[in-house]
């Protein structure tokens, strides 16, 4: 770290920002470890915006980032200190404190657009699940888990619930419980198609 810059070099690439570029800093602990989470002010309105992608990595406790620092591969080191001098020095350009989530900037809420999304996105995932149990003849259990993350996701880019909605809840729950049996239908759907498509051909 020098008075203008922040210089990160890691195994394959080495990268220098400078502090007035950055717009906040925070601290993420994944499986592998603790990282230093970087947000870029060129970043600020694309990393804050609810975007599907954006709210996926929200609830898996990715906080909004440009890049990150894995404290892993840097041995005795105090990462709560290196995180306190990092804020210090951005605090410094009058850039910004840690990233609050509430201070994202919101979009329009629309509970019509929330449902046309979610179905979009239930359709999408329920025709590569069903190929996927046809094509591979594997039940992927994680898929349909994964898929409830991405409807919720998706349902969340345009509307947030403000209290309790019992047909919200309702409608949400509803869609990522009927992922299994329509995967069931989209595959012997394919079966019959591959099946006629075999015999069409053979015959």
């Amino acid at each position: 770290m020098a008075t203008e810059y922040l210089k990160v070099s890691l195994p394959f690439k080495s990268k220098k920002y400078y502090w007035k570029d950055i717009y906040n800093a925070g601290m993420y602990e994944p499986r592998n470890g603790l990282n230093i989470t970087i947000l870029l002010e060129k970043d600020k309105d694309r990393k804050t915006k609810r975007s599907i992608s954006n709210n996926l990595n929200l609830m898996f406790g990715l906080p909004p980032c440009s890049f990150q620092i894995p404290l892993m591969i840097f041995r005795d080191i105090d990462d709560e200190k290196l995180l306190s001098i990092i804020v210090k020095q951005i605090n410094k350009n009058y850039i910004s404190n840690l990233i609050n989530t509430e201070n994202y900037k919101e979009s329009t809420e629309s509970i019509i657009k929330a449902i046309i999304t979610s179905i979009l996105c239930f359709i999408i995932l329920e025709i590569l699940y069903g190929c996927t149990i046809y094509m591979l003849n594997i039940n992927f259990i994680e898929i349909p888990i994964i898929g409830c993350f991405v409807i919720l996701s998706g349902f969340n880019k345009y509307y947030l619930e403000k209290s309790f909605n019992i047909f919200v809840r309702l409608w949400v729950g509803f869609i990522c419980l009927i992922q299994i049996p329509v995967a069931i239908i989209c595959f012997f759907i394919g079966a019959l198609i591959g099946r006629v498509y075999k015999l069409k051909y053979t015959s």
